[in-house]
């Protein structure tokens, strides 16, 4: 187990070769561990924009993997065109003046099968992934993230059920919620990021409870 001042940076390379019709399967992601605790603050900062650089450009490249559900576009949300997590995946943003920015992923991480199962050691692994991810960047970045809560959760009024885990933030005494929605559909894990701009206030509550119905019950019928 890495000391805690160590993180895992995963450096995904994706290289395809065509010959004729036939593709070369992209090798396996590499992992490097680095030390943040031996750096400044500058240098952490510079690492820190070299990651976020790097997960912009990936992206940013053209989505390629089809939804396995029929992406919900409720009204008075703006909705993104999907932009490709580098080769396994994409991303979808969903975004409201009145209520927090909603993300949603799309990917397998190599896995061939995934069970609609929340107890899948897949679905498990991925929570724990989630959870480090939010403490790890908070070390880096220097605030406090201070989990509140992390269990099962159903998607607003529908009957799908999904792992969760809640986050509050503090940002040189500025609190801001980070909650995460992490489930399965159809051979693919599906994740929500949900950044808030404050603690959480009652009516954006209810704009995101409405678009989490959505979510959940398009798996349903799908």
């Amino acid at each position: 187990m890495p000391h805690s001042g160590w993180i895992t940076l995963t450096i995904s390379i994706f290289a395809m070769t065509v010959s004729g019709c036939g593709q070369q399967s992209p090798p396996p992601p590499t992992e490097e561990l680095i030390d943040v605790s031996s750096m400044s603050p500058v240098e952490r900062s510079e690492f820190s924009q070299e990651i976020h650089n790097e997960l912009e450009r990936i992206e940013g490249l053209e989505a390629t993997d089809p939804p396995v559900f029929e992406l919900p576009r409720p009204e008075y949300w703006v909705v993104s065109e999907p932009r490709s997590l580098g080769g396994d995946g994409f991303s979808v943003a969903y975004q409201n003046g009145m209520a927090p920015t909603v993300t949603l992923y799309q990917y397998t991480r190599g896995h061939k099968t995934i069970p609609n199962d929340l107890n899948s050691p897949i679905l498990l692994n991925e929570v724990e992934q989630v959870c480090n991810g939010i403490e790890q960047i908070a070390m880096l970045k220097q605030y406090e993230a201070d989990q509140i809560e992390k269990g099962r959760k159903t998607l607003g009024d529908s009957a799908t059920e999904a792992h969760s885990a809640t986050y509050m933030l503090n940002f040189d005494g500025q609190k801001k919620r980070s909650d995460a929605y992490i489930w399965s559909h159809n051979n693919a894990i599906l994740k929500l990021r949900i950044t808030w701009n404050s603690e959480g206030a009652p009516f954006e509550q209810k704009w995101l409870h409405g678009l989490l119905t959505e979510f959940g019950k398009a798996c349903e019928t799908q």
